[in-house]
């Protein structure tokens, strides 16, 4: 075969990858942090802890509902004891300002008989409910995922991780796992949202869960295995807007404990150059349009049109 031919051969196989490169839009998404909290639980009494976080008990027990414990660096959410339930929620966090947000908690539940479990709310409104299966949060509007270590009628098996909406005596939305052994461990627990439809109302993307069965409570860091890493499209109301966790016991009880929590909050900027930073996610993506489908089209036109023009001349 000839140089000729071979030119010829290898300008009709790139001719459509060329045409379809120059005619592809490529978009840029920046996701830029824009709110950031972690905190630690150093605080000794609620007037400290009142400046980051909105304060709830269920029975009024400041011995056995939100106990801070500047010594360790915790909050017991819920001590083992029987029949109390609380919740805290994020001052000054607006989740539907944000894009993406992401939250990393350190949590510990055990030291007791069993029960109840808790909970990270979510796209939710301030209160809490009241003792027994409610893990603090449930009958109050919003979301919540449910780290449950008591096996109720309506429930999946014990020891179950699910997304939940409104209230934990329904069904799940979504069972991330069921049947682990959660109790007595630290877990290292990370919830991450990306909003894929933007509106005023409904918050649509993918929601992430990942969870590891020990935490380095010193560095802050997730140690041990992995037991739930899951992606699932999701869509949230976002008629409330606040981020918690509640914990709740009943007859049985177990002491329900934070260690710490991290936040994160981006905002997105579509278009423009691209400017990495230490605090700036980064995705790029091919944006499907007119363009590309023209691209092709005429590539696979001119390519026809090359083809038999060049047959009719070897």
């Amino acid at each position: 075969m000839s140089y000729s031919k071979i030119a010829i051969i290898l300008l009709l196989i790139t001719l459509p990858v060329i045409f379809t490169m120059f005619c592809t839009t490529v978009r840029a998404v920046k996701y830029q942090l824009t709110y950031y909290f972690e905190d630690d639980f150093k605080y000794t009494n609620d007037t400290e802890a009142s400046v980051n976080w909105y304060i709830y008990r269920s029975t009024g027990d400041s011995f056995n509902e939100i106990v801070w414990d500047p010594v360790n660096t915790y909050v017991h959410l819920v001590k083992p004891a029987r029949y109390k339930a609380a919740a805290i929620y994020l001052r000054n966090f607006d989740m539907a300002d944000y894009i993406m947000w992401k939250v990393d908690f350190i949590a510990y539940i055990g030291g007791g008989t069993g029960a109840d479990g808790l909970a990270v709310a979510f796209y939710h409104d301030l209160g809490v409910s009241s003792p027994g299966w409610t893990l603090g949060v449930s009958g109050i509007p919003g979301y919540f995922i449910e780290i449950d270590t008591w096996k109720n009628d309506w429930d999946p098996l014990a020891h179950h991780i699910a997304l939940m909406e409104y209230s934990a005596d329904t069904a799940p939305l979504h069972v991330f796992a069921q049947g682990l052994n959660i109790r007595g461990k630290w877990l290292y627990v990370s919830v991450t949202f990306i909003r894929e439809v933007v509106t005023d109302i409904i918050a649509q993307g993918k929601l992430t869960l990942i969870v590891w069965d020990n935490a380095d409570l010193v560095n802050k860091e997730p140690a041990g295995n992995v037991i739930v890493n899951e992606t699932i499209t999701a869509s949230f109301s976002m008629d409330y807007k606040y981020l918690g966790f509640g914990a709740s016991t009943g007859a049985a009880t177990d002491d329900h404990i934070l260690d710490w929590v991290k936040v994160e909050g981006y905002t997105a900027v579509v278009g423009g150059e691209l400017e990495l930073g230490p605090t700036t996610l980064i995705s790029l993506e091919n944006e499907n349009n007119i363009g590309d489908i023209i691209a092709v089209l005429l590539a696979s036109a001119i390519t026809l049109y090359l083809v038999f023009t060049i047959k009719s001349k070897l």
